[in-house]
């Protein structure tokens, strides 16, 4: 897959050429005319009547919440018209905001949309053989609507588009987006079993065995990193550093693995994802137990720094350019954070204060920064021998050369 074609495939505008011999999924929407009828009034009682919706006025809900959603599965209306689909995600996006304060004044009713139009997406992405372009643009659909209204249950069906073995990976794209915004700086985040299973379908995709040969272009193992590095700023939003007994759960190890170029991670982690694990592991805390050792991964996010500093200081010599002051400063925001959120771990105490005087120094452009204060806290300090401590085996395998 090219360059180009991936970008469309995330966009939800390409798949048309490939799925066009096969029978059409769809599932029929309401008429535009049926729909018409009411929404008018439907629109003016969500903005400006807070009285409790009617029983007439819930059955609405469904009604345009399947007028909404349908729509993304009918090929010859929509497919291979350009711009529809785009026109028809848009609409989705409209609604959503609508049905939320502070453009919403009535809450209930917009809640009862909402949960419709999450019914409804769950319905178009179920089938086995749905058509590419119509999971996509569900997804994306799907990742709006979790970002910006916070229902728990969507993340019920964010994780089965991340699961479903015949799903495509631009639909999961989205879902990791969806799931990223769900938990991200979510005061009632889902938790318990729904943050146990979003937990494991993201360490589970990080880790996958992508099958490659030595032939495989570029564009497509980039395309492959382009998809994990959303699992991996999904995962790290979690801020749950998994289950060290639990193979498949453990998400501090997936991000300690991308961090250093753990041999088993393939394609090989590309910088930008290695700063997103970096990210990640600034923003998970510590569970209830206390089996995660947080001094093992800022170890590690201290080594990777040493190796980050050598790449930015020969970044003249390199072909592709990268935003190195914006690297350095998500990840002194992440250790910043984690610093305050643990001021008693002994590593954490040792490692921050060079790692951050490291990358404030890259940002201002300092010609005196240099790597040798973090290296040498790094050669006398005695971490953590694994990440968690009921699994000595919960270490990374660096691959030769990698950082």
């Amino acid at each position: 897959m090219s360059r180009f074609v991936f970008r469309l495939a995330i966009l939800g505008i390409a798949f048309v050429g490939s799925d066009t011999a096969r029978a059409d999924i769809y599932f029929d929407s309401p008429k535009d005319a049926d729909v018409n009828l009411f929404k008018p009034q439907y629109e003016a009682k969500l903005k400006d009547d807070p009285a409790p919706p009617t029983a007439e006025q819930l059955k609405q809900s469904e009604v345009l919440a399947h007028w909404l959603v349908y729509r993304l599965t009918k090929k010859q209306e929509y497919h291979s018209k350009p711009g529809e689909m785009a026109r028809l995600v848009r609409e989705c996006d409209t609604w959503i905001t609508h049905s939320l304060p502070p453009e919403a004044t009535n809450v209930p009713l917009g809640q009862a949309l909402l949960k419709k139009m999450l019914e409804a997406l769950a319905q178009v992405l179920a089938p086995p053989d749905q058509l590419s372009i119509t999971r996509v643009n569900a997804a994306r659909v799907l990742a709006r609507l979790a970002t910006a209204s916070h229902l728990p249950e969507s993340a019920d069906v964010l994780v089965k588009v991340i699961t479903d073995p015949k799903e495509v990976d631009g639909a999961r794209y989205w879902a990791f987006r969806g799931l990223r915004g769900l938990y991200e700086r979510n005061p009632k985040a889902p938790t318990g079993e729904r943050r146990e299973k979003t937990v494991e379908a993201l360490v589970q995709f990080i880790e996958r065995p992508n099958k490659m040969g030595t032939n495989t272009p570029i564009e497509e193992l980039d395309g492959m990193r382009v998809v994990r590095r959303e699992a991996i700023r999904a995962l790290g939003a979690v801020r749950d550093p998994g289950v060290g007994t639990k193979k498949g759960a453990e998400a501090a190890l997936a991000l300690v693995r991308v961090l250093r170029s753990d041999k088993n991670v393939t394609p090989e982690p590309r910088l930008d994802e290695q700063v997103e694990a970096a990210v990640g592991l600034g923003q998970l805390r510590p569970d209830a137990k206390g089996d995660y050792q947080p001094g093992y991964a800022v170890a590690n996010v201290g080594q990777f720094l040493i190796d980050f500093f050598g790449r930015y200081s020969a970044r003249k010599d390199n072909t592709k350019p990268e935003p190195w002051k914006i690297y350095a400063a998500r990840m002194e925001e992440a250790l910043q954070e984690l610093a305050t959120a643990l001021p008693g771990d002994a590593t954490v105490k040792e490692v921050v204060p060079p790692a951050l005087a490291l990358l404030r120094g890259i940002q201002q452009n300092k010609t005196t920064t240099s790597e040798k204060e973090l290296q040498g806290v790094l050669d006398k300090m005695t971490a953590p021998k694994s990440i968690y401590k009921s699994n000595d085996k919960a270490v990374v395998t660096p691959r030769e050369g990698g950082s």
